[in-house]
């Protein structure tokens, strides 16, 4: 499905852009999770030049849940991966995941239970917090340096 939508680069009007950004975001994530880091660096990096164009262009389009900082790490880190040559490109990475890790501030964690305050927190929220929590983390940022 990810690829699918990729493959339409040229379609779907204003509303293609976001749907694109979302789909390089998952496949991009899934490729680096599967260890697969050309796939995933070349998939984040459209995600990125996808946000650009939607920030540049004024579109609306949806943050992903786990957060940018993440798919940031995740493409420095594919990018150095991918040899060393290439380790020019994932420090340049780097410093923009700490530049947006900087923006984003501390992340919280959404361990409440369900109804806490009169709001309904699902499994995946709870998830998608730790990920953004994670990537935002001193740890995560040592890792940079």
């Amino acid at each position: 499905l990810f690829q699918a939508v990729l493959r339409c680069k040229g379609s779907g009007g204003p509303s293609g852009a976001p749907q694109r950004l979302a789909a390089s975001y998952g496949a991009g994530v899934a490729a680096y999770n599967l260890g697969r880091h050309a796939e995933s660096a070349a998939l984040l990096a459209t995600f990125f030049e996808a946000k650009a164009a939607c920030e540049a262009e004024g579109r609306d389009y949806t943050a992903p849940p786990l957060g940018t900082p993440l798919a940031r790490f995740y493409l420095a880190h594919s990018t150095y991966a991918l040899g060393r040559d290439r380790w020019p490109v994932a420090a340049d990475h780097l410093r923009a995941y700490l530049r947006e890790v900087e923006l984003a501030g501390p992340q919280r964690v959404l361990n409440m239970p369900n109804g806490w305050q009169g709001r309904a927190i699902s499994d995946g929220e709870r998830k998608a917090s730790r990920f953004r929590n994670r990537a935002c983390s001193d740890e995560a940022r040592a890792d940079a340096h």
